[in-house]
């Protein structure tokens, strides 16, 4: 079931990478919000998954850890940190601190992954 949740969830990633994290049933489409901990969720489960082998890749780990990179703080007082979410095709002013320990903690899995280092027990 999870496997093909996440296979669900990476065929309607974005061309950039990005999630829309709300489907609409009744109207059969998404809804254009994005949030960071649930791109970082969705990057823990694939990367997990991948290593087991239980979904192909096919580059779409790669464009996850991209767009949660993009959701980082680049400069000033809270450089590092993580931004909530997107709406209205910006940035929510503020920085989340779970938010920041999910990407934090999915950039880390994502990478042991391809490094072939196992990253749970």
């Amino acid at each position: 079931s999870a496997a093909r949740a996440t296979e669900w969830v990476l065929d309607n990633l974005r061309e950039d990478g990005g999630l829309n994290c709300i489907y609409s049933n009744s109207k059969k489409e998404f809804v254009t919000y994005e949030r960071s901990d649930a791109l970082s969720q969705t990057l823990r489960l694939a990367s997990i998954l991948a290593s087991l082998d239980k979904i192909k890749e096919n580059g779409r780990i790669q464009k996850l850890k991209n767009r949660v990179l993009s959701f980082q703080k680049k400069d000033g007082m809270q450089k590092g940190g993580v931004y909530y979410g997107i709406g209205n095709k910006k940035y929510l002013p503020y920085l989340n601190s779970w938010c920041t320990m999910f990407g934090l903690q999915a950039l880390s899995m994502a990478e042991s992954k391809n490094s072939g280092v196992e990253f749970f027990v």
